[in-house]
């Protein structure tokens, strides 16, 4: 029969009933028993309590049954069955436990010798699993059920495809768990992939990738061998003769399961990279799960549009640093709203209809995460989404759903019980359970014993027979009242239902002495307790409830007696308190707190007193935040590019008729006067004289008269706006590498850019490679939501090559006895030999392309090779090389080597001593795309000249300016001017350098780079002469809209000032930012020349430091160098760390 027990109703203890031997779960293989059953009752019933068994429903007063580990019953006023031991959970809510959905963990790799692995073993290793490592300690379990997690999804890290994720139940301490709640839920969850790179290793080795274009193409290329593994069983299986057999590969099996088989979960360090990742999951047919970065809201309709199931960590940002002027003027924009608009994420995705499971990785400490969920909860994520998003969404996206996420019958007993509403900040987790296994996280709240007390002591001083009102506030203070006299207790300490005092003799009466040391127990409404006189003797006295506590009086600003009263029992708990006071039990005098708390022995106090300091944490230092945190303030829709200058909108092309210009068409009709230029739809329709100009109704008129008009212009060399660095230079040949990968419309330079007129440009590799990556050409619209909406349609796909110091220099800057190339020549040998290899592999495929399906079902296909794919589209005319290049005998010699295999180069980039062979680059090249007056950075640059681009262009040679940098790019026009200068160009044959030859020389000379009528609406609008330093850009166009103008960037200037004053002054009003680290620094102008010969890492030390004097950021990318500075440094640091 179940003994009954006296409970109050503020907690939850339990009953024992009947003891029996548990069964052990199907799954569990235990050792045979060496003697009798161990008692261990696990059949119990939680009564009373509110249930949540799903987020929108309740049921009160309900009655959870459970037994080994699983819930039999969830009923409304149901009884608890004879012989469970049952659980008073009265004025308590249960829930689901929550579900971690990603906590990374270390796994052991395989043995670089290993059979079944992958080529690069350091970064796919996708056969291993999170179960390989060390798993949760008892310390990271008892964090994680601290805030309600009752599983979590361990996921493998550091790696591209880093292997299996599997969910595990957090009750084991110290690998003890019972076998009835299996620990391993689900051991094939997802497999984790990231864009993570690799660096150099301390043997000198750089390993592959070293960029983020890189580590896509290495995924791309992973799951290529595996969709051909795949296909080489199959072939297998149909005959196994003729052929080698494929042989056993754990890892290409993993990769061919993961997003189909099983899930792929995409662990994102922002929102571009979610943005590329989902682009190659479609390209590869998979399915994707992404682990996000709470920076969604900077482009939240592109994903959104995704329809991808997102994880988002609630780790907001710190407030920026803004305590001194200087700081705060080294915040942009874009921090400054990140910080604002953090907290707003969550519920700016569930309102765009994102489905979000929550994570708490990100946070310095796991105690934060209820506190930041209230954050985002006063953004406007409702509590039933939060609660959604911790429950019946992880257990879903983690293929557990049929176990965990709700609280029903058959369920796992994965609960939480708690004090308040979930995440309330005035309430608290009591306990967890897992698996039907108990874990105390923190005690009850004691009661509230508040009130006015009539009160009775037989004598008080010379008094006898004294009544009078005892006040009890905030278990805090306790004050006699006796007459108009008011005695304020010292010492005070509170338990749970009882009081020690202090009252001293003067207080009471004049003239009496001692101290008086009292005790009272509260039962009900009752006090009675003990009053210890000061000669030894003691009284009894009582007291019974009459009211609430009077309103605290205020004196000047603070509170009157009640204050001081409570300062003072503050201060009595560290010298006095009695050991029970200090460390109350939390329960009734009547409870054994032995009995009550057996279950959960091994978690103890010491769980209690952590777990009670974490949830101070996350109602304390958690909650500090901005004003936002205190209403729930409108979600405003947010500029793309997030940050100044951004857009509420891209600009739609518009139709517009230009009137009174001077014209340079860059085409046959030269600089027009007085022209008419006439726009629509996207397109130029009308370039002439005004008479002849078409009507057009509702067309719009700007009045041009005293600008001028010019195409577009093009820079045929960029690395702006490339993310996660822009060369690979883990190896030599890169082909397989795309930047149309990485672009960056966030790029702030491509505004700038527009504010100079420019519209499109080559977004080049860097030069570390002798064969380096795939190009992309861009165009610069500024505002779009996808990157892929910044390619150029109709460019010719090309790829860089480089020749001289840079590729041979990097190679012999790793330290690898057999690292090719380190000579000239060796270049040439290292492109010949790919190009070669490109030819056969292509011809390969056109052969099996060629077999029937009946033939193909019993050949082995061939592998598909990316790197030779690109190259053997060289070959076949398909991509042009754009070759970074000085000295005219590597220009000769790759010259040749096109004639050689019979195709045409794309452009020879920088040559500068192009006009010593200008004849024989017009015999071999589309052209050539030099700087104007560049020199004397490096010592292959020795022979330049300013006259350079004039010579060539006189025997032929189509050329073009570039900038290959981020800041000359905004200024081409005045680069093109010095051809006027050094070599007498015309006017407008020199205008021609930024506009229609770079757009010949990208394939894109039919659609851009002049104004024609049918050609793309790509314009530039000018103060005044193009060619003058004088004069302004004042708009730009870009396929008929307007992306850049004068006007307008004035006043987008004087908002964005506006709004960091406004975030400012609320970060200074809040006393917040005065810790946080500040900005970088600002980008200066004037370059210091760079040395790019050999040096060693002091002189590049001081070549960094000077640049930084001279307030020119050293990431920067500099003309002539093309993104290898960085990487020689990054060589000479390995290198002396090596040595040291």
């Amino acid at each position: 029969m179940t003994r009954s027990l006296f409970v109050p109703a503020a907690l939850c203890v339990a009953a024992l009933g009947v003891a029996y031997a548990s069964a052990p779960s199907p799954a569990s293989q235990d050792a045979p028993l060496r003697g009798p059953r161990k008692v261990d009752p696990r059949w119990h019933a939680l009564v009373g309590g509110t249930v949540i068994p799903e987020p929108g429903r309740v049921i009160e007063n309900a009655t959870i049954v459970i037994r080994d580990g699983v819930i039999e019953s969830v009923v409304s006023a149901g009884e608890a069955p004879e012989g469970a031991r049952i659980w008073d959970c009265s004025d308590l809510i249960i829930h689901a436990g929550f579900i971690e959905s990603y906590v990374g963990v270390e796994a052991p790799r395989p043995e670089a010798t290993a059979q079944g692995g992958y080529w690069q073993t350091d970064l796919v290793v996708p056969q291993r699993s999170a179960l390989d490592g060390g798993r949760l300690d008892g310390s990271a379990a008892k964090d994680l059920r601290s805030v309600g997690f009752t599983a979590a999804a361990l996921a493998p890290e550091g790696a591209i495809l880093g292997g299996t994720a599997a969910v595990v139940a957090v009750g084991s301490e110290e690998s003890d768990f019972e076998a009835a709640s299996s620990e391993v839920l689900e051991g094939n969850a997802y497999q984790s992939i990231s864009f993570r790179t690799a660096g150099w290793g301390s043997d000198g080795v750089l390993s592959y990738p070293t960029s983020e274009m890189g580590a896509i193409a290495l995924l791309r290329q992973a799951f290529a061998d595996a969709d051909r593994y795949q296909q080489s069983l199959a072939v297998d299986a149909l005959q196994s003769n003729g052929h080698e057999p494929p042989q056993p590969s754990g890892a290409l099996q993993a990769i061919a399961e993961a997003g189909s088989d099983r899930a792929m979960m995409f662990v994102s360090r922002g929102e571009l990279q979610t943005l590329r990742a989902a682009k190659l999951a479609s390209e590869l047919g998979r399915s994707m799960i992404v682990k996000g970065t709470g920076t969604e809201f900077r482009r939240l309709d592109a994903v959104a549009s995704l329809g991808l199931p997102m994880v988002v960590p609630v780790a907001f940002p710190e407030a920026p640093d803004v305590s001194t002027p200087e700081k705060a003027a080294a915040q942009s924009l874009r921090d400054l709203w990140g910080w604002e608009e953090a907290p707003s994420n969550l519920a700016r995705l569930a309102k765009a209809g994102v489905t979000v499971a929550l994570t708490s990785e990100g946070l310095e400490k796991r105690s934060e995460f209820p506190g930041a969920v209230r954050k985002a909860m006063e953004r406007g994520f409702t509590e039933e989404e939060a609660l959604r998003a911790l429950t019946i969404t992880p257990a879903k996206l983690l293929g557990v759903d049929d176990r965990l996420g709700r609280v029903a019958p058959g369920m796992l007993a994965h609960l939480v019980v708690r004090e308040g509403q979930p995440f309330a900040k005035d309430g608290k987790i009591r306990d967890v359970w897992v698996g039907g296994k108990r874990f105390a996280v923190n005690k009850a709240t004691p009661p509230s014993l508040d009130g006015t007390y009539a009160f009775e002591i037989p004598s008080f001083g010379s008094l006898d027979g004294v009544t009078g009102e005892v006040i009890v506030r905030d278990r805090k203070t306790l004050e006699f009242r006796v007459g108009e006299r008011i005695i304020e207790a010292k010492k005070v300490n509170f338990g749970p239902f009882h009081v020690h005092f202090h009252l001293v003799g003067k207080d009471i009466e004049e003239g009496l002495t001692g101290i008086f040391s009292g005790s009272g127990l509260f039962e009900g409404e009752s006090i009675h307790g003990t009053l210890a006189n000061p000669d030894g003797t003691s009284q009894f006295w009582t007291a019974k409830r009459t009211g609430d506590a009077p309103a605290v009086e205020k004196k000047g600003g603070k509170e009157g007696r009640g204050a001081k009263a409570a300062d003072e029992a503050d201060s009595s708990e560290e010298v006095e308190g009695d050991a029970e006071a200090a460390n109350p039990e939390g329960g009734a005098p009547e409870v054994d707190a032995e009995e009550a708390d057996e279950e959960t022995a091994g978690e103890g106090d010491e769980e209690n007193e952590a777990d009670e300091e974490a949830d101070a944490n996350s109602d304390g230092e958690g909650e500090k935040s901005s004003a936002a945190a205190t209403t729930t303030e409108a979600l405003r829709k947010l500029p793309v590019p997030f940050g100044a200058y951004g857009r509420h909108g891209m600009p739609e092309a518009r139709t517009v008729i230009f009137k009174g210009a001077t014209v340079w068409t860059s085409a046959d009709a030269g600089i027009v006067e007085g022209a008419v230029v006439v726009i629509e739809d996207g397109k130029i329709r009308y370039v002439g004289p005004a008479e002849f100009a078409p009507k057009i109704e509702g067309a719009e008129e700007f009045d041009a008269t005293g600008l001028h008009i010019t195409p577009g212009l093009i820079d045929c060399h960029s690395h702006t706006g490339i993310s996660g660095g822009v060369n690979e230079v883990g190896r030599r040949v890169t082909s397989e590498v795309r930047v149309a990968d990485v672009i960056d419309p966030d790029d702030m330079n491509f505004y700038r850019q527009l504010a100079g007129g420019l519209t499109a440009a080559n977004q080049l590799h860097g030069s570390a490679n002798a064969i380096g990556g795939q190009n992309s050409v861009v165009k610069l619209r500024w505002g779009v939501d996808y990157p892929d909406q910044m390619i150029a349609e109709g460019a010719m796909p090309g790829i860089k090559f480089a020749l001289g110091e840079n590729p041979k220099r990097v190679a012999a800057g790793t330290d690898q006895p057999d690292e090719y190339p380190t000579t000239r020549m060796g270049v040439e040998a290292l492109i010949r030999d790919r190009l070669v290899a490109g030819k056969e592999y292509r011809e390969e495929w056109e052969r099996y392309e060629r077999l029937s399906g009946y033939e193909r079902r019993s050949t082995m296909p061939p592998q598909v090779n990316l790197e030779l794919q690109a190259l053997g589209e060289i070959v076949a005319g398909e991509r042009w090389i754009h070759s970074h290049s000085y000295r005219q005998d590597e220009i000769l010699m790759l010259g040749r080597l096109a004639q050689e295999f019979g195709f045409k180069i794309g452009t020879f980039q920088h040559v500068l001593e192009g006009y010593k062979v200008a004849d024989a680059i017009a015999e071999s090249a589309v052209g050539a795309s030099t700087f104007s007056d560049w020199w004397a950075y490096k010592f292959e640059v020795i022979d330049a000249i300013p006259h350079n681009a004039a010579i060539m262009a006189s025997v032929g040679v189509n050329v073009s300016i570039n900038s290959d940098s981020d800041e000359h790019a905004r200024r081409l026009n005045t680069e093109a001017a010095k051809a006027m200068k050094y070599g007498g160009m015309s006017r407008a044959e020199a205008l021609k350098l930024v506009t229609l030859n770079p757009a010949i020389q990208l394939g894109l000379g039919d659609l851009t780079g002049s104004l024609e009528a049918g050609k793309d609406a790509d314009l530039a609008i000018w103060s005044g002469d193009p060619l003058s330093y004088a004069s302004r850009c004042v708009s730009t166009w870009v396929d008929g809209a307007e992306l850049f103008s004068a006007e307008e960037d004035r006043m987008l200037r004087k908002d964005a000032e506006a709004e960091r004053q406004r975030i400012i002054q609320k970060i200074l009003e809040e006393g917040l930012g005065s810790g946080a680290k500040g900005g970088g620094r600002g980008r200066g102008k004037g370059p210091v020349a760079l040395d790019a010969s050999s040096m060693e890492l002091d002189e590049l030390r001081d070549q960094m430091e000077a640049l930084w004097r001279s307030g020119v950021d050293p990431s920067l990318a500099r003309p002539g160098v093309c993104g290898c500075f960085d990487v020689l440094f990054e060589e000479a640091a390995a290198r002396a760390a090596r040595n040291r």
